[in-house]
């Protein structure tokens, strides 16, 4: 049976960054939605911004961001398998004009919407 879950990652540079998701997962934990709705906690200059989101899902494991704002910047976050859970590593990949950059995070939440 499908359930709705938050789940938490923290930034493994910066635990002040976060990213949190809200998205379906079956019995197995695998992510079942075509989207994900969630934000980030990310530094901008000294203090943490939230950002909106969007994600898409491009495999089984990968999801292209759409940011919110306006944001053109490219991303992706690429799961190390369909299943989420707690300890698993998480890459987001940011990609500009001049090169790119990688982000870890690791998943320290995954709570149940309903009850």
């Amino acid at each position: 049976m499908n359930k709705a879950v938050e789940i938490d990652m923290t930034f493994e540079e910066d635990p002040g960054e976060t990213i949190r998701l809200v998205a379906v997962v079956n019995d197995r934990g695998d992510l079942t939605s075509p989207q994900v709705y969630g934000f980030a906690r990310d530094r901008a200059e000294e203090e943490l911004v939230t950002y909106p989101f969007v994600l898409d899902r491009a495999g089984d494991d990968h999801y292209q961001i759409r940011w919110g704002y306006g944001d053109c910047t490219e991303s992706a976050l690429n799961f190390s398998s369909p299943a989420v859970a707690l300890g698993q590593r998480v890459y987001r990949v940011d990609t500009y004009r001049t090169g790119s950059a990688r982000f870890c995070y690791e998943i320290t939440g995954i709570n149940d919407l309903v009850r």
